[in-house]
């Protein structure tokens, strides 16, 4: 399966051709911002160096380390390594009491490998990772990356100097903002660059959602003090209250230029308080103004905090107020806004935040993803240049309430005499395989009546690939019907994928090898017939399928496309029934 996006194909070339150039150059970063899927271009350069392993009889250090600095990076990093290597290496965990050291993939945790005596016991590592590399500068990492021969010192040069067959264990660090505001530089770390895309680049490509910046004045407030002072400000000032209005008077009307976007609640949001207090402050004012919002912070029990998210992504919660906990691996794509009520002059920290709001929703019961478009609401006091947030190396001015972050950059490009960029949406279906002209339009994705997404791969023969979420993740399946079987149909899992994006990527691969043909499916979608009246035999055939009501009200409509309408609608119907029934056995036997 070709699950990699052409642009993490590129990185790990960057990579072995950044090495081979400078083989002295044995630490270089990654940057990707977030939602680009850094996680999954680490876990495939680690299947590859180990692949490169096979063979090699005695050749030792063949073992990797990833090194994260929160639970749910652990788990993430552990879950896309697994569905990346597909078995091919064992995956250990290092973390607290959890010490399995023998592991092919070691994923560890920062602050358990500084106890005396951990990292003590790991062995043999021949290629580290950092995972949100912009942190390797702290004492912690700077310690774990000598003790593993990734970050020598002068006296380990002159140790090794004799030995031909010495070299320094080779890093990778991964990070969507790979600088820092504290004055640290990351250059005595990591030697080189070896790849980037900018989160403009991600916009524009149709990986991410465009936004749109507004500032929310709160007269009184001060923003200079500590976390504590600030925290006890926000909670006994008018900031909540304000905090809710703009959120009512920005995020529920349609962007400009837009359709209107249906959310039952208003767009499932995220906000960012600096400390407990302030965070229930901020839920209790969504609250009275009835809409659903909770709280997730470090000083709640685990089990809280995950009832609270699944609740959110759910639909059922639409604000979760958090304390700062949820600035990196924290991945909901249903989320359309975030809200900075922790101002901040770090443009670091801003993007850590925002980028929780920029990845396509893909869900059955999402908006399409054309009509899909990001807010940010941030208080007074957050920074508003956007040179980081636009592109690391150009400084395109400062954010206006209002302006589209995209819009902002193609000013600012028209003022200079350069031709803006054309949006390019990619979308779930990976648009790059297939011809230009079918770049505008995810559809070639449908979901039944139940919202299973499902790719047909051969018509009228009821052959799908369909995805069912249950408790082990994003499961790909195939149902096909075998002529030699009494025209039984047969389910089989495919793969199972820990997140939807992934798991349609890892579905378009098997719909291909099983005959589909996405390319044509997207192609249809701007085929002629579809804007005129349905055909005698589609006609008869909706009939047969029990349409009757459903063709009356198309055929009433004064809208044109009704062939296209009843085609949709005839393929929702059919598979439906074939696949709505297989879904709800999968999910009971998962249960069980």
């Amino acid at each position: 399966m070709t699950l990699l996006r052409d642009y993490q194909t590129q990185a790990l070339a960057a990579l072995r051709e950044a090495r081979e150039a400078a083989p002295d150059v044995t630490r270089l970063a990654i940057e990707m911002a977030t939602g680009l899927g850094k996680t999954i271009t680490f876990a495939a350069e680690i299947d590859e160096w180990l692949t490169g392993l096979e063979g090699r009889d005695g050749f030792g250090n063949d073992r990797a380390l990833v090194l994260v600095h929160t639970d749910e990076l652990i788990r993430q990093a552990v879950a896309k390594i697994a569905f990346v290597t597909k078995g091919r290496w064992t995956i250990g965990v290092v973390k607290a009491g959890r010490n399995e050291v023998g592991a092919d993939i070691v994923v560890a945790s920062v602050q358990t490998l500084i106890q005396p005596g951990r990292k003590e016991q790991i062995r043999d590592v021949g290629k580290i990772i950092v995972d949100e590399g912009h942190h390797a500068v702290a004492k912690s990492y700077v310690d774990i990356l000598r003790f593993f021969g990734g970050l020598p010192d002068a006296s380990t040069y002159k140790a090794n100097r004799h030995d031909a067959m010495w070299s320094p264990t080779p890093v990778t660090g991964y990070s969507a903002t790979l600088s820092r505001t504290d004055g640290q530089g990351l250059g005595h770390v990591f030697q080189d660059l070896a790849f980037s895309r900018s989160l403009s680049w991600g916009i524009r490509h149709g990986y991410l959602l465009d936004f749109t910046p507004w500032t929310i004045k709160i007269p009184g407030l001060d923003t200079s003090g500590s976390d504590a002072a600030l925290d006890a400000s926000l909670a006994e000032s008018i900031a909540p209250e304000a905090v809710v209005q703009a959120w009512l008077e920005k995020c529920l009307p349609k962007p400009e230029g837009l359709e209107q976007v249906a959310f039952a609640d208003g767009p499932s949001t995220v906000l960012f308080a600096p400390l407990v207090r302030s965070a229930e402050a901020f839920a209790t004012a969504f609250n009275a103004a009835g809409v659903k919002a909770e709280v997730v912070a470090g000083a709640y029990s685990d089990e809280h905090n995950r009832a609270v998210l699944a609740r959110y992504e759910a639909g059922t919660t639409t604000v979760v107020c958090n304390a700062m906990k949820l600035t990196e691996g924290f991945d909901s794509p249903r989320t359309m806004c975030v809200v900075v009520a922790r101002p901040t002059q770090s443009v670091n920290l801003l993007i850590q935040m925002l980028g929780r709001g920029l990845r396509p929703w893909l869900d059955a019961s999402a908006p399409p993803r054309e009509q899909q478009h990001a807010t940010l609401l941030s208080v007074q006091g957050t920074v508003q240049d956007v040179r980081n947030v636009a592109d690391l190396s150009t400084k395109i001015g400062t954010a206006r309430d209002g302006v589209s972050f995209l819009a902002m950059e193609d000013e600012w490009d028209l003022g200079r005499d350069i031709e803006p960029d054309a949006v390019q949406y990619a979308g779930p279906v990976r648009v790059e395989q297939w011809d230009a002209m079918v770049q505008a339009s995810s559809k070639a994705w449908k979901y039944t009546a139940g919202g299973v997404p499902f790719l047909p791969t051969a018509k009228r023969s009821e052959g799908y690939v369909f995805i069912v979420q249950d408790a082990s993740g994003w499961g790909v399946w195939a149902r096909e019907r075998h002529a030699l079987r009494g025209g039984q149909a047969k389910v089989s899992r495919v793969t199972t994928a820990p997140d939807l994006e992934l798991a349609m990527a890892a579905a378009e691969d098997e719909a291909q090898e099983r005959g589909g043909d996405i390319g044509a499916l997207l192609a249809d979608k701007t085929r002629p017939w579809r804007k005129g009246m349905p055909s005698a035999e589609m006609t008869m055939h909706a009939g047969y399928l029990g349409l009757h009501v459903e063709l009356v009200k198309i055929m009433a409509s004064k809208a044109s496309g009704k062939a296209g309408k009843l085609s949709d609608l005839i393929s929702k119907v059919e598979a439906s029934k074939a696949l709505d029934h297989n879904a709800q056995k999968i999910r009971e036997r998962a249960r069980a």
